[in-house]
């Protein structure tokens, strides 16, 4: 009987460690439509706002052929007054940013340029700094708001004069965090007005050029609504950006990106670099975490902080003054592969929807699944210590496909997946600690699934034609949502 009982707790144990090791999830993939993906990319920058000239670097991150495949760089419009007065900004000057940009703008990318600060004389203070250093608070001048954007032009002017146009400018790194450094701090009625009353003054027909809003420092949903509820003002903003610092992706953003969605503008992620790492692969999970929230918080595009350095893709993150004529060091960091699960098969496609969707806070297992031509993309990213079996139900029967699976012994192995015959069902086990990609195809005429025309950096198109949220096009609104302009519209 002894004997029996101990048998009996064996198999337990054994049921309980099996279990353990294989926990099972539900992942249903549903065919309703989401945002637009437009892409993901990383400032030009290393080392206290340091511009990165390294064109080999560019070469590497960005581009379709390239192993990441990057496609939107930031780079910082230094507060000099104007091409050649570069004064005491030597160091942070626009043209120190010329090969970064030019090489970029050869991959195609979509390049973004944000002001930390206006020129010192515009401003309360006197200086390009924040302030926090004297306690005298650096704001724009109000005699000096419709200089800014005169500012800028000069700006795009001097970069499309050296072939280095920039596509998109911000009004303000982080208008809401007083800083020592170059900082200018507006409250969101302040940006609100600067924008209403001297937005026309950016040219940006003649710089095809789009203008972003606000930046702020944990995606403040109160500069989104000073922006866009007022048509004054809304009529200038095309992009709301922001920053995740102290705040989950699913909190300020995603509010931001309902508000936005509502005035069909883009929401980006801007900057972030994930805190207080232990500089092991779990760093490249968390950043792989967020990433992926930040998709399910609504963004249409994700950008990390800098290019080079600690918790960065290139480099190892020592000090300036321990790289002789300004090299970088050691090469690509296990970052590159983590970012590139989704760059390389994201961009241009559309999300769609997930039961469950939004991960609780502390759960380890997420994901994200996307439409693309005839590819339905499902990114996983397993943080458990122990393996993981996910019960996939897809909308349309899948044919074939490979899966990109990066662990810490092996980053980013290609496989093929072997489908005998059409299904839409699939168990699949992620391996502790990891970041899994899914690449399924499926017929398209089949299944009638059709993408929408869109422009080369993921906007909708500008026709005159109504789309359901299933993309099938109609010459005049259907009952429910449509989709006109790039506006969500109730019929």
């Amino acid at each position: 009987m002894k004997k029996n009982i101990y048998v009996i707790v064996l198999v337990y144990f054994w049921m309980a460690f099996v279990n353990a090791s294989h926990a099972l999830t539900k992942v249903t993939v549903s065919a309703e439509k989401e945002q637009k993906v437009t892409g993901f990319g990383a400032a030009a920058l290393w080392h206290l706002m340091a511009p990165m000239a390294d064109a080999n670097i560019i070469n590497y991150l960005y581009g379709e052929d390239s192993p990441v495949g990057l496609n939107i760089m930031r780079m910082e419009i230094a507060p000099v007054s104007k091409a050649g007065d570069w004064n005491q900004w030597t160091y942070n000057s626009w043209d120190k940013y010329l090969p970064a940009v030019k090489a970029a703008k050869a991959k195609g990318a979509i390049v973004f340029a944000t002001p930390w600060s206006p020129p010192g004389e515009m401003k309360t203070n006197g200086s390009a700094s924040g302030g926090l250093e004297s306690e005298v608070k650096g704001k724009l001048k109000t005699d000096c708001y419709s200089k800014l954007f005169t500012w800028m032009n000069g700006f795009l002017l001097y970069m499309a004069q050296n072939n280095a146009p920039v596509d998109i400018v911000s009004i303000q790194n982080e208008p809401d965090w007083w800083v020592d450094y170059s900082g200018c701090l507006y409250s969101p009625q302040e940006m609100h007005d600067l924008v209403a009353n001297y937005g026309n003054k950016l040219k940006k027909s003649l710089f095809n050029v789009r203008l972003m809003g606000s930046e702020s420092l944990n995606h403040n949903p109160d500069y989104t609504k000073a922006l866009l509820e007022d048509p004054a003002s809304e009529q200038y903003i095309d992009i709301i950006g922001g920053h995740i610092y102290g705040n989950r992706p699913l909190y300020n953003m995603k509010r931001t990106a309902e508000i936005a969605a509502k005035y069909g503008k883009e929401t980006w992620m801007t900057e972030h670099f994930i805190e207080g790492g232990d500089g092991t692969w779990n760093d490249e999970l968390l950043f792989a975490q967020e990433v992926n929230e930040s998709m399910l918080a609504g963004a249409n595009a994700y950008v990390s902080w800098y290019m080079i350095g600690v918790g960065s893709f290139c480099g190892d993150g020592r000090e300036l003054d321990l790289y002789p004529n300004n090299t970088w060091g050691n090469p690509f960091m296990p970052r590159c592969m983590a970012m590139a699960h989704f760059s390389k098969h994201l961009v241009g496609a559309t999300r769609l929807k997930t039961t469950p969707e939004i991960p609780a806070e502390g759960q380890d297992f997420e994901y994200s699944a996307y439409v693309k031509g005839d590819s339905l993309i499902v990114v996983m990213v397993n943080l458990s210590a122990t393996s993981n079996t996910a019960k996939l139900e897809l909308p349309w029967d899948v044919k074939s496909g490979k899966s990109f699976q990066s662990t810490s012994s092996k980053l980013y192995e290609e496989k093929e997946i072997s489908i005998t015959a059409p299904k839409s069902n699939f168990n699949i086990i992620l391996p502790s600690k990891s970041i899994t990609t899914y690449v399924y195809r499926f017929d398209s005429e089949a299944t009638g699934i059709k993408e929408k025309e869109t422009t080369s950096d993921g906007r909708w198109a500008s026709d005159n034609y109504y789309y359901t949220l299933d993309g099938m096009r109609h010459e005049h609104p259907v009952k429910g949502i449509n989709i006109h302009r790039g506006k969500k519209i109730m019929y």
